[in-house]
């Protein structure tokens, strides 16, 4: 069963990139094709230096086409896709409580009717960054919010055909711009220290395109995105930081308290050390599909 608080299948939302471990389930669940046919296979990944230009581009395929394929897909087109298979969706609904006994997980489900008591075998919370269903199971000692005196904003821009399945970054002085591609458009995030964005995306995407001795096409794209947008969402991120991560019966999967944050990689805290979630054994093994002279 899978709990949605929206009220109705509707599209929107966030930009996801989901590995192959998503695969078997959404096959089981009778969806993985309609899955595939709505999300954008990402097979290239490119990193831009602090001065715009390609450090490399790095082969998603050959790091995991052994066991299936990185999709990009729009949040609320992943839950249409989920409530057309053999999986309950309840919509408009979140979880009141969660306990634990010898027969399994007890569940409290929030519904429009009031309160419905379940039972499962195994609970899975993805409600995000500031999840409500980790705070009725961690105590609060446990987590605390780290903030990276960052934010930005999220925008939408066109898809461009010789770029559909490129994921790519640059990591800017003072700025951090990424784009992510799904079926029919392209996810941007712009990020920045707050006291630089409070200037509004127009005026802060154009400082940050100064900094850069060379703006490929991806990020042409990107900033233009950012300067045409009309109400962009902004946020702050406030990192949950987690000091532990599994007791008896649970298992909590979030960021771990780095002992610095580099002043580049505060733009992504969860990412601050890449090398703990792109080891270099998966580095070296990938061929490089190009390399900047």
């Amino acid at each position: 069963m899978l709990l949605e608080r929206a009220q109705a299948r509707t599209g929107g939302g966030y930009m996801l990139g989901l590995m192959p471990l998503v695969d078997e389930p959404l096959r089981r669940a009778g969806v993985w094709e309609e899955y595939r046919d709505r999300s954008m296979t990402m097979r290239r990944y490119r990193l831009s230096s602090s001065h715009g230009r390609e450090v490399r581009t790095y082969s998603f395929d050959a790091v995991l086409c052994a066991y299936g394929r990185y999709g990009g897909i729009e949040r609320g087109e992943l839950i249409q896709v989920m409530s057309g298979g053999s999986l309950p969706v309840s919509f408009g609904t979140s979880v009141g409580y969660v306990g634990q006994d010898e027969l399994g997980a007890a569940v409290g489900i929030n519904t429009a009717d009031g309160l419905i008591d379940a039972r499962f075998d195994l609970v899975i919370a993805a409600d995000g960054m500031h999840s409500t269903t980790r705070d009725l199971v961690v105590d609060a000692g446990d987590v605390e919010e780290f903030d990276t005196g960052w934010g930005g904003w999220v925008v939408w821009a066109d898809a461009n055909p010789t770029q559909s399945d490129l994921y790519a970054e640059t990591w800017g002085r003072g700025f951090f711009i990424v784009r992510y591609p799904l079926r029919d458009k392209v996810g941007v995030f712009l990020r920045g220290p707050r006291t630089a964005t409070a200037v509004g995306p127009a005026a802060f995407g154009c400082s940050a395109r100064k900094r850069l001795s060379r703006v490929d096409e991806s990020n042409a794209q990107a900033f233009s995105a950012i300067g045409a947008a009309r109400g962009p969402t902004i946020g702050s991120f406030l990192t949950p930081v987690a000091t532990a991560g599994h007791r008896e019966g649970q298992c909590s999967l979030g960021t771990r308290r780095p002992t610095s944050f580099p002043r580049q990689a505060s733009a992504r805290p969860w990412r601050w050390n890449r090398q703990r979630y792109w080891p270099r054994s998966s580095v070296v093994s990938a061929q490089p599909v190009s390399k900047s002279r």
